[in-house]
């Protein structure tokens, strides 16, 4: 049953990592399809689906909290991705996949800082890293 909403997950994320690469937005239609998927899909896969509900968002909504904090530095449509994919696999796998995923963009933005001498407000699309991050921890 896993299967199920780990397809939901990589088709989102797929998607959203396209869209954050061409235009650095993530579209709300997405967002709203797939964390509907996603509720519906804890309803009817889980018996605590409640409780992994309420806390699958709480990832998000600290990084929503910080998004508002910070000023934009960290996007906000990335938040409403991590929410989304806590609704449907749980606070447990949604942390470990916001943390590889910080992980895979430290480890290669910052090669790229190095080399051409940008400053340290380089701005790169964090999708794509959750992306990756989410297909590592799934074939593991």
């Amino acid at each position: 049953m896993n299967y199920i909403e780990d397809i939901s997950i990589l088709i989102f994320l797929i998607i959203c990592s396209i869209s954050d690469i061409k235009s650095k937005k993530i579209y709300v239609k997405w967002w709203i399809v797939f964390s509907v998927a996603g509720v519906v899909e804890s309803i009817l896969l889980d018996t605590n689906w409640v409780i992994k509900i309420l806390f699958g968002i709480l990832p998000g909504l600290l990084l929503y909290i910080f998004s508002i904090v910070s000023k934009g530095e960290i996007g906000k449509g990335d938040s409403f991705v991590v929410m989304c994919i806590g609704v449907t696999i749980g606070i447990r796998k949604s942390l470990e996949i916001f943390i590889l995923g910080l992980f895979f963009t430290v480890i290669i933005s910052l090669p790229y800082l190095f080399y051409k001498r940008k400053n340290w407000r380089l701005r790169v699309p964090f999708i794509p890293f959750l992306l990756m991050a989410f297909l590592t921890i799934s074939l593991i």
